[in-house]
């Protein structure tokens, strides 16, 4: 006796994958972020290291200053350095001249363009005072003091008593040695128009000085 049997077809339909479009997007998005943050990370460095390489003229000291000092060509130069604030600090070795110091300053440091006196500065001309020897106190540049004048008979003016010819002076240069029994000169800082008055006293007398804030007199 036949047993009969019900075979069902299975259908041969292949199953349909439909494509991970939200995937694909996701990981296309991660990659570009990737990227982007790559070039600006490449670009600030560059910005960076081509800022930290930008350098600038300022003017420093060549030497360590006190405060009161006037500065003269002797205490400046001119660097190249970065700074984040050039305008700031002074940047013609010009525009420092005469400046007079506000504090103790050290060797290689900028001048600042404030907390300084300069209004002077384009005025002054720096002169070479003749002193006789014994005359010339203990000084150091940037001391002040007052020029005297005293007529003598080989001059034009009539022998006198000494005549102050400028007061608060600031010394420029001092000689590094001086020998006592040798005549020396001293190099001075005056306005520009007190210039005149001072050669014709050269020719017509004697000079000598008295220096500020010391216990010491006229040197005569």
């Amino acid at each position: 006796m036949a047993i009969p049997f019900r075979i069902r077809a299975q259908s041969n339909t292949k199953p349909v994958l439909a494509p991970n479009v939200s995937r694909k997007v996701k990981r296309d998005f991660r990659l570009w972020l990737g990227i982007g943050l790559l070039l600006l990370s490449i670009l600030t460095i560059s910005h960076l290291v081509s800022a930290a390489g930008a350098r600038t003229e300022s003017v420093a000291l060549t030497h360590d200053v006190l405060v009161g000092k006037q500065l003269t060509l002797d205490d400046l130069e001119v660097v190249r350095v970065a700074l984040p604030s050039a305008h700031n600090y002074v940047s013609s070795i010009d525009s420092a001249l005469g400046i007079k110091v506000t504090r103790n300053m050290s060797a290689g440091e900028l001048i600042p363009t404030s907390g300084q006196t300069n209004d002077t500065s384009r005025n002054l001309r720096s002169v070479s005072l003749p002193i006789k020897a014994g005359h010339l106190p203990n000084l150091q540049s940037g001391d002040l003091v007052d020029i005297w004048s005293t007529p003598s008979a080989d001059g034009m003016q009539i022998p006198g008593p000494p005549v102050l010819l400028s007061q608060a002076v600031t010394v420029a240069d001092v000689p590094a040695e001086i020998d006592p029994n040798s005549d020396t000169a001293l190099s001075v800082l005056l306005p520009k128009k007190e210039v005149a008055k001072i050669v014709a006293a050269l020719r017509d007398g004697q000079i000598d000085i008295a220096v500020l804030g010391q216990s010491g007199g006229d040197t005569q």
